[in-house]
């Protein structure tokens, strides 16, 4: 085959589309009458990528506090969930305010019991990554 065309864009974070055009020859096109088209589609996964903000965060009783997940890469778009000394968030008796889409956890009015450790871990097709944040709630 002669007469060729291809192009490659991005189409996302880490994936490419390359679309290439064929045109059969003269001898091929008599016996064909069609063009042939192809389109490939390459997805590339990548394991997720969470900052590491291993910190301890200190919240004064009756106070709110944000923890947010930061994904740093990760292809497909990872997927956040959120551990409360291990159990599940959504599962503690005071469920925190997950918002999936800011990747955070709320806790909006806390109290001692809220102390502990939190656990952020993002997962896709690639992998998994976790953070950690210890959580100490004090009194005035």
């Amino acid at each position: 085959m002669n007469n060729r065309t291809a192009e490659i864009t991005t189409c996302g974070w880490k994936s490419i589309v390359a679309c290439c055009t064929a045109i059969p020859d003269n001898a091929v096109r008599a016996t064909f009458s069609a063009i042939a088209r192809l389109l490939v589609v390459l997805l590339f996964v990548v394991k997720p990528d969470i900052a590491d903000t291993e910190d301890d965060v200190i919240v004064v009783e009756g106070r709110h506090v944000t923890l947010k997940c930061h994904i740093k890469t990760g292809s497909p778009t990872p997927s956040v969930t959120w551990y409360i000394n291990g159990s599940l968030a959504a599962d503690v008796s005071r469920s925190p305010i997950i918002d999936p889409v800011a990747r955070t956890l709320t806790v909006p009015s806390t109290t001692r019991a809220d102390s502990g450790r939190y656990t952020c871990v993002g997962v896709n097709a690639a992998g998994s990554d976790v953070t950690h944040f210890d959580v100490h709630v004090i009194g005035l």
